[in-house]
This record gives C-alpha cells, structure tokens and sequence, in this order.
C-alpha cells in the first residue's frame, strides 16, 4: 500500500514535491469511510484522485512515479543502459540539468513500511537508499553513493554477495541495487521490487477505457457522485 511519494527536478517539477495517501482527520459527513484503511497506526486512503488545470504537472507525476516502476522492475534486463535517462531534469531553470533528480516511494508491503529513493544524474544512479520500520522506529537498510555503499549488516545480509570493502559488485551504474539483490531472492529486496511489480497506477490521460466507466457511474450512482 502507498503511503507518500515525492520527487524533485523532475519533467516540469524543479522543487520537492509530495503525494501523499495519508488521511486528514475530519468530521465531514461526506467522508467515504470505505475508502480509508488503518495499517499499523497510520489512516491511509485507498485510493485519491489528482486533478488541477491544463499543463499544472499531473501527467508528470504520474510519468515520474512509472518510470520509477521501470526502473526498478526493468533494469537489470536491459542489454544497454536506457531506461534511466529517461527521467529529464527541469529544463526552465538553467540549475535544473546540473543537478540530480529525485524519487521516493514509501510503502506498506507485508505489513513492514519501507523507504525507498533513487536520485538520478546523466542516466547514472548518484545515490539510492532503502528503509524500514519493523516495530516503530525507521532503520537503513542501505545506502548508496555511486558504486560505494552502506549497509545494516544485521538487517541486510541478504546483499553480501554483491559487496566488496564497500564497494558494489556485479551491477551497473544505472541499475539499483536493490534490483539486483531481489534477483537472489533477498528477503527485503524481493519485497520491495514486488512491491512495485504489484501495484498499479492509472493516468487518465491514456486509459480512455476508464472514461466511459466513469460517467456510468457519475449518471446512475448518487453515491459515486457524492464521493466526488
């Protein structure tokens, strides 16, 4: 389940910005209480919808949220380095392209909330990094500097394989590590690239099939109307 989401110098974003499911406190009689679920002592809303004026960056976001799915899932299969150069900077601002683009997912998956960033520069991976909270407090799993990289050798064992005085082995400048580590069915690793092989984002702008179901129910259904 998705918590939150941010991303900074990014297609048309140059500053931090966040989507975040977490539910506000509200005593509105409208509030769909279906649409809301309590995991581990968070309300997160089950699903949101992102709207706003022509050309004010939704298509963007959800671009930058799939192309980090892609990375993720896509990687380690690609023959040459690709996919990561698809993420372009801000380009209105001429401190855009001399700077990393950033993307974090936080996540519920098996019950455990996870952290997980890329920042991006030039197609290469300058820096990933992975969390998670166990119990309550958050804990690194890892964290990534171009080919150096920190671990919790405690939690994290599951990437010994692929790490040398501290250096990474056996992967790519443009592929996360994260990534290759699930394909040795690492226990968090493998969670996290599930996480996001499972989950589903829907654009609006190219998913006409959703537009006839959407005014089905707008006309026939007072309920979906009110939840609008």
């Amino acid at each position: 389940m998705m918590v939150n989401f941010s991303l900074s110098n990014a297609f048309s974003f140059m500053e931090a910005q966040n989507m975040s499911m977490l539910a506000v406190s509200s005593s509105k009689d409208d509030i769909n209480l279906a649409n809301v679920v309590s995991v581990r002592d968070e309300r997160i809303l089950k699903s949101a919808l992102i709207f706003g004026a022509n050309a004010s960056g939704k298509s963007n976001l959800m671009k930058t949220i799939s192309l980090m799915k892609d990375i993720v899932l896509h990687s380690v299969q690609a023959i040459e380095s690709g996919i990561t150069k698809n993420v372009v900077p801000f380009l209105l601002d001429e401190a855009g392209p001399t700077k990393p683009s950033e993307m974090e997912m936080t996540f519920i998956a098996d019950g455990i909330k996870y952290r997980y960033g890329l920042s991006l520069f030039q197609g290469k991976i300058k820096e990933e990094w992975l969390y998670y909270t166990p119990k309550t407090r958050e804990t690194i799993l890892f964290e990534r500097d171009g080919q150096l990289i920190e671990i919790n050798k405690a939690a994290f064992s599951e990437s010994n394989l692929f790490i040398k005085d501290g250096v990474i082995q056996k992967t790519r400048e443009d592929v996360p590590f994260v990534s290759v580590v699930a394909g040795f069915n690492g226990e968090h690793s493998k969670r996290v690239v599930n996480w996001f092989s499972n989950v589903v984002f829907i654009s609006g702008s190219n998913e006409g099939m959703f537009t006839g179901i959407t005014m089905k129910l707008i006309n026939e259904s007072e309920d979906f109307k009110a939840w609008l």
